[in-house]
């Protein structure tokens, strides 16, 4: 008699129930009914932020700072330096998951606000002073660029976050940075685009080369922009999260049909955690699931039962590795035949 699998599994509610908790824990806010997911929203907020880790400033030779925001601009490079949150010098839309940042999706660029001190109310307290000048900053991991400090908002560029020439500022100093970007053997146009040309293209869902004054040309180091105006990075961030984890929940589902007697069904799976491993759990048998790659031909594949760490915000990847006696190591293609 042919058996049949009851084994229930959502992957879009699990990785948008996944992505509100660590929303909401990090104090963003999102929409529900957004059309591309929660995930989604949570990829944008989480790239946007920057880690807070010490790194050494680099300034452009150009870079001039207004006299009344030099006590402000001196305060951002000591916190850059001391591995300070960089995050309060952000924009305010930093806290809104679902807003896109347009002049980091393109040119992978931040800015920060050199305002002296915090804002102590309204409800973008505790973010700094807002400035009408603002530091142009490319952000690595041990090290911040500061290209320009330019005036922004009524008073200043309109196409400010489409100017081609902080990409020439970093041609010219920092090429190392962007020469994964550089896309070789491609011929520069006479006549490049201004960044009004730039800001139109743009709006439009277009992504275009950053054309230099050698002739060099860059794809947008920020990734660019899909033509419904999405970040391309976070979607093919999130797609590759997608297919992560559902090759461990087949990974699952695999060992559970090598061991049906041990199991009641129906059987709800549920996806819970994303750390050095895909995290699993079983609602009606009661079981933890921890399924990794460490090695390019094995797989870890960890049950628990659900008793061993009752507090999900517990379950992760540390945890669950401490408890040897419940690892098994498999070949990865023996386990999903």
């Amino acid at each position: 008699m042919k058996r049949i699998f009851d084994i229930r599994f959502s992957l879009d509610k699990d990785m948008d129930e996944f992505a509100r908790r660590k929303l909401e824990l990090a104090g963003y806010k999102y929409k529900e009914n957004d059309l591309h997911g929660v995930y989604y929203q949570a990829m944008n907020a989480f790239r946007r932020s920057i880690q807070t880790k010490p790194r050494r400033v680099e300034v452009a030779p150009d870079v001039v700072c207004p006299d009344h925001l030099k006590n402000g601009y001196h305060k951002l490079c000591a916190f850059i330096i001391e591995g300070q949150n960089l995050n309060p010098y952000l924009n305010h839309s930093l806290l809104r998951a679902h807003t896109p940042d347009t002049f980091f999706n393109t040119m992978g660029l931040h800015h920060f606000h050199l305002g002296d001190g915090l804002q102590k109310t309204g409800k973008y307290k505790h973010f700094v002073k807002r400035s009408g000048h603002i530091a142009i900053a490319l952000v690595r991991d041990d090290v911040v660029y500061i290209l320009d400090i330019c005036q922004h908002g009524r008073n200043g560029d309109p196409n400010l976050w489409f100017d081609i020439r902080f990409i020439e500022i970093i041609h010219k100093n920092w090429p190392a940075e962007i020469e994964l970007f550089k896309m070789k053997g491609l011929l520069a146009s006479k006549n490049g685009w201004n960044a009004e040309d730039m800001g139109q293209l743009t709006k439009s869902g277009i992504s275009v080369p950053y054309e230099m004054e050698d002739g060099t040309v860059y794809m947008s180091p920020g990734g660019g922009i899909t033509c419904a105006k999405t970040s391309l990075m976070q979607t093919m961030d999130t797609g590759r999260d997608a297919r992560y984890i559902q090759w461990a929940f087949d990974i699952l589902v695999a060992n559970i049909i090598n061991n049906l007697n041990e199991y009641l069904w129906p059987i709800h799976i549920r996806f819970v955690g994303l750390d050095k491993g895909v995290l699993f759990v079983d609602d009606t048998n009661k079981d933890w699931f921890f399924i990794t790659d460490p090695e390019e031909d094995k797989v870890t594949y960890v049950r628990i039962p659900y008793e061993v760490i009752e507090d999900e915000s517990l379950a992760n990847s540390e945890n669950l590795l401490a408890l040897p006696s419940a690892i098994k190591t498999m070949n990865r293609y023996l386990a999903i035949q």
